[in-house]
């Protein structure tokens, strides 16, 4: 081979890299962007995508990331993960070695996939479209070391919601309710392992007995207070499974 051919088929070699790494750049810069209807902004430094009408994250979530016992090397599930908001922040900080969100509304889990990727966590965490009330066919019995949840709590009343909206199955039960979230928090967990959620403050008790019927023993619970003087508006719980009774009382979050 002379001089000559080798520069030219080197030149071609170069030429295919430089445009194959050109066409790499525009799928990812496809992929990345951000539609006429969404948002792009997250707590912790997170580039997380919203739908600007529909259902977005709430303080909720983030109050209960912040309470959950969640450790470094937890194999960790979110329940309705939404956009993906809690698993996001829980990569950020380091915590869960493994986090698989679910989620059963495809635009949702698409959004959260999206985040999940656009922040670099493609290794840590997944996210898998389903319904929480068909866990015991998604995911083998007692699989993770804590389950996080911030469910559809608003009891469903007819002729105040509209059932098919976003926003309304994320925040009404209308495809899976409490004793759902319960089931599916019982069967994922390991024995002696935590799973906590939020609820409206008023339903405290009802969440306590359910969860006791299914040995998830409440072991800390903190109320959310709108303000000093006035009445807790949610309850969040932290459950261990089959564990010893006891409950904490942490002080009220305001």
């Amino acid at each position: 081979m002379n001089n000559i051919h080798a520069s030219c088929i080197l030149h071609r070699v170069s030429f295919i890299s430089a445009n194959s790494c050109l066409l790499l750049v525009k799928l990812m810069s496809l992929e990345f962007k951000i539609k006429e209807d969404e948002t792009l902004d997250g707590p912790d430094g997170l580039k997380i995508l919203q739908k600007k009408k529909g259902y977005r994250y709430s303080q909720d979530s983030l109050q209960l990331v912040d309470f959950a016992s969640v450790r470094k090397n937890d194999e960790v599930i979110d329940l309705g993960t939404g956009c993906g908001v809690m698993a996001l922040i829980l990569a950020k900080r380091g915590f869960g070695r493994r986090i698989v969100g679910l989620e059963v509304q495809e635009e949702l889990a698409d959004l959260a996939r999206r985040s999940v990727n656009l922040n670099g966590f493609q290794e840590k965490i997944e996210i898998v479209e389903g319904d929480i009330r068909t866990v015991k066919s998604l995911f083998p019995p007692s699989s993770f070391d804590y389950v996080i949840t911030n469910p559809p709590y608003i009891e469903a009343k007819s002729g105040l919601i509209s059932p098919g909206s976003e926003r309304a199955l994320a925040r009404h039960e209308i495809l899976c309710d409490m004793n759902d979230i319960l089931e599916a928090i019982k069967y994922l967990l390991k024995p002696s392992k935590r799973g906590s959620c939020v609820y409206p403050a008023s339903r405290f008790d009802e969440l306590i007995i359910k969860a006791k019927k299914k040995r998830l023993e409440p072991k800390r619970a903190r109320f959310v207070h709108p303000g000093p003087e006035e009445k807790a508006e949610l309850a969040m719980v932290e459950f261990i499974k089959e564990g010893k009774s006891g409950l904490k009382v942490l002080p009220p979050l305001l």
